[in-house]
């Protein structure tokens, strides 16, 4: 098993996340699934002139919903988070 990964928030200059992000067990994430185009839940974190790309998948309704919790989280804290 994988180790955590730990990501210094506070230290970001930019947060970005798409304006929609979709669950694979939705409609619309199976079709896209099945046509081959699976679905690009993902943050870009960036300091400086570095950026790192972080791709997951979101695989229920509810993790799509606490993901949300977090972002808003992020955002009443303060962190630079923006959508792209």
């Amino acid at each position: 098993m994988a180790s955590p990964l730990e990501i210094q928030l506070d230290q970001a200059d930019k947060i970005e996340i798409p304006h929609a992000l979709g669950c694979r067990w939705s409609p619309q994430g199976m079709a896209e699934e099945l046509a081959g185009q699976p679905l690009k839940n993902f943050i870009i974190i960036s300091k400086g002139q570095e950026k790192q790309r972080y791709d997951f998948i979101i695989d229920s309704h509810y993790m799509l919903g606490q993901f949300d919790k977090l972002i808003k989280a992020w955002i009443l804290r303060g962190y630079p988070v923006e959508t792209i």
